[in-house]
């Protein structure tokens, strides 16, 4: 059995054969952060990124110090003729930031549930993505207690520290009923657990 270690540095070495080489490549995942999309230790399929053509709903791969993160697209912006990305895991009720359009390295554009492959590039998955993308951005919004109009100075208390736990839990119903049967986990080992 591998140690983390090993296969952090294998998932490295497949994602940048990806960057150099433009080709598909199955990519084993770990946490939990994408779930109920993906759980840790499902396969994905990830290929070169164009970031002139991520759009909001699109699942990305960038290096978040020395491991590679996938997370939701939830909002596109331009600033000064720069491209930034909102970027959020699904399970996560707001997001992580934003990363430049430099930052991604490649898109998953595959899941691989069991025997059945997920093509993320087919009309019924993207418009599960944009949906998903759309009420995650408003969680986010909603749980970090921003007003996006400006002058508007009104204090909003987050609905994170009000109603967190089923905020959390009406989040995943969605996202569940969105992906279907696609949904549940298979039964696999993580971390030297079975999920």
């Amino acid at each position: 059995m591998m140690d983390r270690a090993t296969r952090l540095s294998l998932a490295m070495d497949m994602l940048n054969e990806v960057i150099e080489r433009d080709e598909d490549v199955p990519l084993k995942t770990f946490g939990l952060s994408m779930r109920p999309t993906i759980y840790g230790g499902e396969w994905v399929v990830v290929r070169r990124a164009n970031p002139e053509k991520v759009g909001m709903g699109d699942v990305v791969i960038y290096q978040a110090g020395n491991v590679f993160v996938a997370h939701r697209v939830i909002r596109k912006r331009v600033q000064d003729g720069k491209v930034y990305f909102t970027v959020k895991g699904d399970a996560h009720l707001e997001a992580e930031g934003e990363i430049a359009a430099g930052e991604i390295v490649a898109e998953v554009v595959a899941l691989q549930k069991t025997d059945k492959r997920i093509d993320l590039d087919r009309p019924r998955w993207r418009l599960a993505n944009k949906l998903i993308a759309i009420w995650s951005a408003w969680v986010d919004s909603l749980c970090r207690g921003r007003v996006d109009r400006p002058g508007d100075e009104r204090r909003v208390r987050p609905l994170r520290r009000l109603f967190g736990g089923a905020v959390a839990r009406l989040n995943h119903g969605l996202i569940k009923l969105l992906m279907g049967k696609w949904a549940t986990p298979i039964k696999q080992e993580l971390n030297g657990r079975v999920i």
